[in-house]
């Protein structure tokens, strides 16, 4: 009985090692031989058409929600500092036409030791650094009638509990009157909030408050966002588009942003000239071939323009299974050139609260922002377009779409759908270094075993993987934001044979096959 576990071991050892390999299930063929076609280059890129508040962009380092008070929906971002307040969205005797709406405080209370006032909260709190730097900047008025009544503000802890800055005391008078100030944090607190309090009966106007941090985009007073702005920058997009108007708020913000990127700027055109299209789609239209690549498709010059592209599925909403669903129309749109001019992805940054059908490549806090798995898409194929398509064959398996039946819990097929290819692949050349840019995408939950044939060129054994893989549920939040990150690595393929590689169930791959000859 003591040699049953080495003799059990030892035959499990012999059935693995005799255990045949699994087959291919796919290949893809490359033809270096065969003409190919120019990569269309600055397909990718952004269009900016992000809300043209300041405090809701996104774009700009603004800790004060609302600030101008033109929000319809009751006062997001405001509250009372006590019971004794009350506060009232006002268009009496605003600072200009152009900003007809301000936030009146009024203050009831003959105990001198119960303070009154109004807080503003910002997104889910305002978050301070001890020692950093933070720049107020408010109007405030009040009345002929009333006696000026000194407004202490500073920054305080989410409870009101202790104040986290020193104070700031200002004496409204009749006319609107800009203050200004440098708060300098105690401490650190990721949910401050901002108060003007008072500790006598009075009432005051505020409009046009604004908060932000000393430390922005290239160090610029009330400038943009440091942290959104980084993950826009690495994104190197070729252009952005604006679609707004020269007299709109955020053309401003939009000519700036493309000098600091030193991208191409893009107007809003006389769409004669121009064939748009929107994409917001189920996963399974952006995996399937469908009618938008068909060879009978005639485009109107100078081509095509994708304006905005997303799958709209709630389950799906910024998930890593949307990035491979959208991965399969990009390939298919890098493979047809003389159609697709351009890809323009929005909207860009979205608050984390948003309730957009359009999921945002870039979501945010008060604090933090995080970006979806289609962030590291783009980037992935913004950085690996190389300079000429290559011909590539695919033969693969595919699966017909199921969609929900009549019956309750029923599935059914729809054969008039076009069916759901396994591998989507396309390949590339960079002449220049003289490698080749493969891309595959597996749609399935298994591993894709697939061998790559190349008509008329070796390639070296070692190889360059970039890769986005995993359940096709997975997101990023700001709990967990590195969920879904591409994972680079070099392999070695065996010299003297056709490539084999096993793609992991729903994930992005770009092979990178450096020719030797």
């Amino acid at each position: 009985m003591k040699y049953t576990t080495p003799i059990i071991m030892l035959f499990s050892v012999l059935i693995v090692g005799c255990r045949p390999e699994l087959p291919v299930t796919s290949t893809i063929t490359v033809d270096m031989e065969s003409a190919t076609l120019p990569v269309t280059k600055g397909l990718y890129g952004l269009s900016m058409n992000e809300a043209n508040r300041k405090d809701e962009s996104g774009l700009h380092a603004e800790y004060i929600q609302n600030l101008s008070f033109d929000r319809t929906d009751a006062l997001p971002g405001w509250r009372t500092l006590s019971a004794n307040t009350y506060l009232q969205r006002s268009t009496v005797r605003p600072i200009s036409s152009d900003n007809p709406y301000s936030l009146m405080v009024s203050v009831s209370t003959s105990d001198p030791n119960r303070r009154g006032g109004v807080i503003a909260g910002g997104y889910r709190g305002i978050p301070l650094v001890r020692g950093e730097k933070y720049h107020l900047s408010f109007f405030m008025r009040t009345a002929t009638s009333v006696t000026p009544v000194p407004i202490q503000i500073a920054l305080e802890d989410s409870l009101r509990s202790r104040r986290i800055s020193d104070v700031f005391v200002a004496s409204p008078t009749y006319e609107w009157t800009r203050y200004t100030h440098t708060f300098i944090a105690t401490e650190d607190e990721p949910k401050a909030v901002l108060t003007f309090s008072i500790n006598s009966t009075s009432f005051f106007w505020l409009d046009l408050v604004s908060l932000t941090p000393d430390k922005t985009w290239k160090n610029r007073p009330n400038g943009f966002r440091l942290d959104v702005m980084e993950k826009i920058a690495a994104l190197s997009p070729a252009f952005i588009r604006y679609k707004g108007t020269v007299d709109d708020e955020g053309f401003s913000d939009f000519e700036q942003i493309c000098k600091d990127l030193n991208t191409e700027a893009i107007y809003a055109i006389d769409s004669s000239r121009l064939v748009e299209k929107h994409v917001f789609a189920s996963e399974a239209f952006f995996i399937s071939d469908n009618s938008l690549f068909q060879s009978d498709y005639t485009p109107t010059s100078p081509g095509l323009w994708i304006e905005g592209m997303a799958v709209t599925d709630s389950k799906s909403r910024g998930t890593l299974g949307a990035a491979v669903a959208g991965a399969c129309f990009l390939i298919r749109a890098e493979s047809a050139s003389r159609l697709i001019s351009r890809i323009a992805f929005t909207p860009i940054a979205s608050n984390i609260d948003s309730d957009s059908p359009y999921p945002p490549l870039i979501s945010f806090s008060n604090s933090e922002a995080v970006v979806s798995p289609s962030y590291y898409l783009l980037q992935m194929f913004a950085h690996n377009q190389g300079d000429v398509v290559l011909k590539t064959e695919v033969n693969t398996y595919s699966r017909p779409q199921i969609v929900p039946g009549l019956p309750p819990d029923s599935l059914v097929v729809d054969e008039s759908l076009p069916p759901l290819p396994s591998i989507v692949s396309n390949a590339t050349l960079d002449k220049n270094t003289r490698t080749l840019l493969l891309k595959v995408v597996n749609t399935t939950l298994h591993d894709e075993i697939t061998e790559i044939i190349i008509h008329g060129a070796n390639a070296n054994s070692l190889a360059t993987i970039v890769q986005l893989k995993g359940s096709p549920e997975w997101k990023n939040t700001l709990e967990s934001p590195n969920m879904v990150i591409p994972n680079e690595e070099t392999i070695s393929f065996p010299i003297g044979r056709n490539i084999t590689y096993k793609f992991p169930p729903n994930s992005v791959t770009i092979l990178k096959l450096l020719l030797n000859n």
